[in-house]
């Protein structure tokens, strides 16, 4: 009897125990259910509400912060520059070429504070101030200033764009901000993690992943425009922090055109050759939130922009497809620009029968949009840190086939005369300055199926124009060269490069002919990016990441 007892018991507290190991699998299996299900939701969005010391820190400067642009400054970490180094090593030819200074420059890394020495005073704008009961705006177009009252207002940030994490965090910690949503590139998840959170509600959306639109971007759009609308009053400021890139991320497909075949769209013309200003205007008519459309989601509010420019010449109705600004100006319409590049049969049919409906032009009364960061300024601060060289700027308004100024440079290399239309701001007869900057943005013409961008291809032709017509002995008379070529976003095409940099000792004069049939093979197959991955064991493919801002591309030309 006690022994069928025992065994009862013994039978008993083992169904116990399966009943609890079971119970605890379940919950085992329901918790993992759920964070997974977490940490797939908080890779979209981040909703962050405390208080950071560190981030509050940061925020207590009392102007709008502009992103760091040190583009030449990270390519040390790809040379490794060090001023000990020996004399055959390629950082200390690129000392000896360029001067100590720019050395200096391209050891130098953020200080304890976070400023860059290229950044400067000059990037520690005053964009955006605030004097207890005014906005204080200045536009750096033209150094005028804007006052807003916020006396009964509540007041709202919306941002996006390659350089909105940095703007974001540049908010002076003192402006009555009521609530904020951003979206930001998907390559910069991994900076914002480093941040936790400002004085109030804000929501961070990340979408875009290699710089094209995408399902996070329509879904990151749809919750942007019901931000804007369940706010949206007679008493609503809405300050919007906006730079390039922002066409991909602020995503929303007119009715009729699929997402699938806007990015069908957008890579054909990108492959045929067109430039921003086309790429935009055909953006635009397929878009109901670019071109002003954002501002019919806010009629009664009030709308400022301030924007970083991307596009030569600032013209506000492009950069980042124009959301907030009102298209008054006569132009091109997307139909047309598609003919001109004869894409009409091959573009979607929905595509090319929307582009050819003309829409009614946004209208929204009470908006401003100001320019706070250019090339132009990127270009001055960094011939301001070479004061101490004959450096000049040549222009910032590059444009046209990236292959072709690649060519071009070179030739300017093999005579050292300067003898063409862009080079309007130096001396023609000869070159005076010993370092030239360039500013601007090309365009590329996909020849073949490689990988690539403007920067590297430009880059390239560079390369092959020099080894096409110069033989050994006059390779050995060239002036030493370096040349760099990069986008200030640290992204060039979709690849992980921002460009490439070439001395003349990367040139093995023994292999010019091995050289010069693999370069002109990379380029008529548009690999660049394959190209500087190998050539030199890869020590010329500039891979710094994501900067933080997009103004469009800068190249650096010294001669000795």
């Amino acid at each position: 009897m006690c022994q069928n007892d025992s065994k009862e018991s013994v039978i008993g507290n083992s169904v116990t125990w399966c009943i609890l190991i079971q119970l605890l699998c379940t919950v085992l299996i329901i918790g993992i259910v759920a964070l997974t299900y977490r940490n797939a939701k908080a890779n979209f969005t981040k909703k962050l509400l405390q208080v950071d010391k560190r981030l509050q820190q940061i925020t207590h400067r009392t102007n709008l912060q502009i992103p760091n642009t040190c583009l030449i400054e990270q390519i040390a970490r790809h040379m490794k520059v060090e001023f000990d180094a020996l004399e055959g090593d390629k950082s200390r030819r690129v000392e000896v070429i360029l001067g100590k200074s720019v050395s200096m420059m391209l050891s130098s890394m953020n200080n304890a504070e976070g400023t860059s020495p290229l950044l400067g005073k000059s990037y520690q704008r005053n964009a955006l101030e605030f004097d207890g009961t005014h906005l204080i705006l200045k536009d750096q177009s033209d150094n005028s200033r804007k006052l807003v009252d916020l006396t009964g207002k509540r007041l709202f940030v919306a941002g996006f764009g390659k350089a909105v994490l940095a703007m974001f965090e540049g908010i002076p910690a003192e402006l009555p901000v009521e609530e904020a949503i951003i979206i930001a590139p998907e390559a910069a998840l991994k900076v914002s993690d480093e941040s936790e959170s400002l004085k109030f509600r804000y929501a961070i959306f990340f979408a875009a992943r290699n710089n094209l639109p995408d399902e996070n971007s329509v879904k990151a759009t749809e919750e942007f425009v019901k931000f804007l609308k369940e706010r949206d009053s007679a008493h609503s400021i809405f300050l919007f922090l906006i730079s390039g890139g922002g066409s991909a991320l602020l995503c929303s497909p007119v009715n009729g055109v699929s997402l699938e075949e806007k990015q069908t769209t957008i890579n054909m013309l990108t492959s045929n050759g067109a430039d921003i200003k086309q790429l935009n205007i055909v953006r635009q008519a397929l878009s109901n939130v670019k071109g002003g459309r954002l501002l019919g989601k806010i009629q009664q509010s009030q709308a400022i922009s301030l924007i970083i420019s991307d596009i030569v010449g600032d013209p506000l109705e492009f950069i980042a497809s124009g959301p907030t600004v009102i298209q008054t100006t006569q132009r091109k319409t997307a139909q047309e620009i598609i003919r001109d590049l004869n894409l009409e049969e091959k573009l979607p049919k929905n595509v090319d029968e929307r582009v050819s409906i003309r829409r009614e032009a946004a209208v929204h009364e009470n908006v401003s949009n100001l320019i706070i960061s250019s090339n132009k300024d990127f270009l001055n601060d960094l011939k301001n840190l070479l004061s101490d060289h004959n450096c000049g700027i040549v222009t910032d308004s590059i444009t046209g086939d990236a292959t072709e100024f690649g060519r071009e440079l070179a030739r300017l290399v093999m005579s050292r005369r300067v003898s063409n239309s862009w080079l309007t701001n130096l001396d023609r007869s000869s070159l005076s300055p010993s370092i030239l900057l360039f500013g601007g943005e090309t365009t590329v013409k996909i020849r073949g199926n490689g990988k690539g961008g403007r920067s590297q291809e430009l880059a390239l032709a560079f390369l092959v124009e020099i080894l096409e017509t110069s033989q050994t002995d006059d390779l050995k008379e060239l002036p030493e060269f370096v040349l760099m070529a990069a986008g200030t976003d640290g992204q060039d095409g979709p690849t992980d490069a921002d460009g490439a940099v070439l001395e003349k000792n990367d040139i093995d004069l023994q292999k010019i002919s091995e050289i010069l049939n693999s370069a002109k093979k990379s380029l008529e197959n548009s690999d660049s990016y394959n190209f500087w991955s190998t050539f030199n064991e890869g020590k010329c493919h500039l891979k710094t990441g994501l900067t933080g801002t997009n103004v469009m591309d800068a190249i650096v030309l010294s001669l000795r």
